[in-house]
């Protein structure tokens, strides 16, 4: 379960840092554009011999396409990616400590540039992601930078250092305790967006991990048994459940407990999986549900955990390739020496779907007449000599909801079914069993 919840964050962490560069890139090259059409604020007459803002794009956008290539072949991000995110920070200092000399002023002029906006612009960016550790450091290195800035103001720019704050408009003055605070500003929004970001992350992981469990509760009670009970606002208790008009199919492979006698228990496993998948391929492609696989029997229901108008068509369908696939697989196993049969049974009625059991081991399932009724006349079938065999009401519900035979039937009145006080009209589907 662990590795499938890792593998989700490193896909969202991955197409997060997609939807980033691409965000990066647009912001990067509409400035560009603006910068190129803005009117300057310097006059290349009086002596500026260079643009860093143009030098600084001809070297940042061709890193960032590759940087975008890299993250689109990518499968995962790796640890070269934090040079990535130096970078910005490089960048965006150099731009600011340049602004001085490019317009022959004193460093104040950079140490005011509203430029330094820009690291939080690359913090916030970071929140995209759902690695907290990428926030911090695009934070401490942004807070690094800025005080390597105050450094070089304090002690190499020649500034005046003034204590009063309404001075601080004059050209070369340097006031400590407000490049201290911008410090502590890059410090403070980093802090809240890692936080924001790690419990985000803890979201997605409880997320994915909401879902592992529900795949695998899927899997192990049917989506239609889960979907229909976990929808409920209650919580899930023993005696829950719903009463519907629902179709129950009962099958089960013959010869299988003599089987287990003479056989390796390796190769009787492999054996029952084979018959399993092939009953549940047949019972998913017509919207029913296994109830429980019971051995070498199971349980099927259509129509229990949503109501289905149709379902004695749906099952009777799935009966008819079920008859067709088993058939076929036992022309196959026969020749490996074994020896298997099975039978198929329909009814319909109203039956229970609902949970069962303890509070602390309960089990979701279809309980009622037709569930009886199919696991009789699934026993009936060795009697009536047909491996599907079903109620006249039931083939009857299913002609009239659209259901088609395929196979030959035949009618098999008034017949006396072990535990039934009263004779059925049944319905034998396939070849008659000689």
């Amino acid at each position: 379960m662990k590795s499938k919840i890792e593998r989700a964050l490193r896909e969202e962490e991955l197409k997060s840092e997609r939807i980033a560069i691409v965000i990066q890139l647009s912001l990067v090259f509409g400035l560009f554009i603006f910068y190129l059409i803005s009117p300057k604020g310097f006059d290349s007459s009086k002596g500026i011999w260079f643009e860093p803002v143009k030098l600084l794009f001809s070297v940042y956008l061709p890193v960032l396409f590759i940087r975008a290539f890299h993250t689109w072949k990518a499968r995962r991000i790796s640890i070269g990616y934090y040079v990535y995110l130096l970078f910005d920070v490089v960048a965006v200092t150099v731009l600011i400590f340049s602004y001085h000399i490019q317009y022959q002023r004193p460093f104040s002029l950079s140490l005011h540039a509203p430029t330094f906006l820009y690291y939080f612009i690359f913090i916030v960016l970071r929140c995209l992601s759902y690695d907290p550790l990428k926030v911090i450091s695009v934070g401490v290195f942004s807070a690094l930078a800025w005080t390597g800035m105050t450094f070089y103001g304090l002690n190499f720019a020649n500034l005046d250092r003034i204590h009063s704050f309404a001075d601080f408009v004059q050209p070369n003055s340097f006031i400590l305790g407000v490049e201290v605070d911008k410090i502590l500003s890059i410090l403070g929004v980093t802090g809240i967006c890692a936080g924001a970001v790690y419990r985000k992350r803890r979201l997605l992981e409880n997320f994915s991990q909401r879902n592992v469990y529900v795949s695998a509760m899927e899997r192990l009670v049917g989506k239609e048994a889960f979907k229909s009970m976990s929808d409920k606002n209650a919580d899930l208790a023993p005696g829950m459940g719903a009463k519907r008009n629902a179709a129950t199919m009962m099958v089960d492979l013959r010869g299988f407990s003599k089987l287990s006698y003479e056989m390796e228990p390796e190769r009787i496993v492999g054996y029952l999986g084979q018959y399993h998948k092939i009953v549940a391929t047949q019972v998913f492609r017509h919207g029913g549900s296994v109830d429980k696989y019971m051995g070498d029997g199971i349980l099927i229901h259509f129509g229990a955990g949503a109501a289905q108008v149709n379902c004695a068509a749906n099952a009777l369908q799935a009966s008819e390739d079920i008859y067709n696939e088993l058939n076929r697989w036992r022309g196959e196993v026969q020749k490996e020496g074994v020896q298997f049969d099975f039978g198929v049974a329909v009814s319909i009625g109203e039956v229970i779907f609902g949970a069962i059991g303890h509070e602390d081991r309960m089990e979701i399932t279809v309980i009622g007449e037709a569930v009886n009724l199919s696991a009789k006349l699934e026993k009936h079938t060795k009697i009536a000599k047909y491996r599907v065999v079903t109620t006249v009401k039931t083939f009857e519900t299913a002609r009239a909801h659209g259901y088609n035979p395929q196979l030959s039937h035949f009618s098999l009145p008034q017949s006396l079914v072990a535990g039934i006080p009263h004779s059925l009209d049944l319905v034998g589907i396939g070849d008659p069993i000689i």
